[in-house]
C-alpha cells in the first residue's frame, strides 16, 4: 500500500480479486476508504492528507518502485484513474493508466544545476485530481461522472507547524493562492544516503469540470487510445511472419526428403517416423489426471480479467 494510506491498512477490508486480476498483478483490492473527499461538484483546494516519517527501508523501497516505474491505481465510480500528460503546460492527446509513484530526473535536466548524490529519484506527493461530469436534468437526476484524471506533482512542502503552535493540516505551500506545479528546484527527492528517516507531507486537491459534449456512453473511449509506444509495430510483425515462413519451409523440405526415402524403401522395414505410429493412439497411464490438468490449464489461460 502507498505510504499515504498505510495508517488505514489495518482498518481496510479487501475485495476478493478475480483470477484474471491476480494474473495482471492486482493481488489486493481495497474497499472504498473515506479518506479523499470527492463530494459531487465540490471543488477542494490543496488539502493535507497526512504527514509521515518514512524509515530508511521505506525510502529504499520507494526508490526501487520508482526505478521500476510502478503505478498506483485508484477508481472513482468504477473508472480507473488516468494520468494526463503535459508538455510545456499543454495537455497531450494521450494518458497513462494509473498514477506513477515518482520519476527519475534525466541527465540533461541537470544542466546549469549542481547534482548531488542520491538526488535523482523524486516522489509525487501532491495529487491534482480532475473529475469531469455530465449533467442533464431532462434525462436524469444528479450528475454522471465521465472522467477521472490526475496530474501528480512533486513538491517539498514546508514543514508543518508543531501541535502546540498551530494546526498541522495547514502549511504555507498548501494554501489558497499557492500554485503547485512540478519545478526541478522544489521537487521532493527520496533520500538514498544516511541512516535517518525522512518526513514527507502528502496532499491533494479536487476540481470538478463539466463537459457537456462528453456523455456517459462515451466515457470509456479515452481508455482505448493507449500510449504512443503501445501502437502496433507492423514492421516487427512482418519480420516475425517472414522468419516463421522461412523456418517452416526449411522444416518442410527436410521432412519431405525423409518421407520420400522411407516410402521408397517399401514396407519391408520400419524406419524413422514409422516407429512412432504406435505411440500416437497409446492410452496414457492416468487419463483422468491428464484431462483435469489440461482443463485447468486452459481455464487459467483464457480466464477473463
Amino acid at each position: 500500500m502507498h505510504p499515504a494510506f498505510t495508517s488505514l491498512q489495518d482498518a481496510a477490508t479487501y475485495i476478493p480479486t478475480t483470477l484474471g486480476a491476480n494474473l495482471e498483478g492486482y493481488s489486493k483490492a481495497y474497499k472504498e476508504m473515506n479518506v479523499l473527499d470527492f463530494r459531487a461538484k465540490n471543488d477542494l483546494p490543496c488539502t493535507v492528507l497526512v504527514t509521515k516519517e518514512l524509515s530508511v527501508q521505506q525510502l529504499q523501497f520507494l526508490r526501487q518502485l520508482v526505478k521500476l516505474r510502478y503505478r498506483m491505481h485508484l477508481t472513482l465510480d468504477k473508472l480507473p484513474i488516468l494520468t494526463t500528460m503535459r508538455s510545456k503546460g499543454k495537455e497531450l492527446n494521450f494518458a497513462i493508466k494509473g498514477m506513477p509513484i515518482g520519476f527519475k530526473f534525466p541527465s540533461y535536466a541537470y544542466r546549469g544545476r549542481p547534482k548531488k548524490d542520491g538526488e535523482d529519484i523524486f516522489l509525487y506527493n501532491h495529487w491534482r485530481f480532475t473529475v469531469t461530469y455530465h449533467e442533464d436534468p431532462e434525462l436524469f437526476q444528479g450528475v454522471r461522472i465521465t472522467g477521472f484524471d490526475i496530474h501528480p506533482v512533486s513538491i517539498a512542502h514546508a514543514s508543518p507547524p508543531s501541535s502546540e503552535s498551530g494546526d498541522q493540516t495547514t502549511i504555507q505551500t498548501c494554501s489558497d493562492g499557492y500554485r503547485l506545479e512540478n519545478n526541478r528546484d522544489t521537487c521532493l527527492f527520496v533520500k538514498d544516503f544516511g541512516n535517518t528517516p525522512q518526513t514527507v507531507t502528502f496532499s491533494y486537491q479536487v476540481e470538478w469540470v463539466e463537459r457537456k459534449k462528453l456523455t456517459w456512453d462515451d466515457r470509456w473511449d479515452v481508455y482505448f487510445l493507449g500510449l504512443p509506444d503501445e501502437a502496433i509495430h507492423y514492421f516487427s510483425m512482418l519480420h516475425a511472419v517472414v522468419c516463421m515462413v522461412i523456418l517452416a519451409a526449411f522444416v518442410a523440405t527436410a521432412l519431405i526428403r525423409v518421407f520420400r526415402k522411407d516410402l521408397a524403401g517399401g514396407t519391408k522395414k520400419d524406419n524413422g517416423w514409422k516407429h512412432l505410429r504406435g505411440d500416437v493412439f497409446r492410452q496414457p497411464e492416468s487419463p483422468m489426471l491428464l484431462s483435469v490438468l489440461v482443463g485447468n490449464g486452459l481455464h487459467i489461460l483464457v480466464a477473463p480479467s
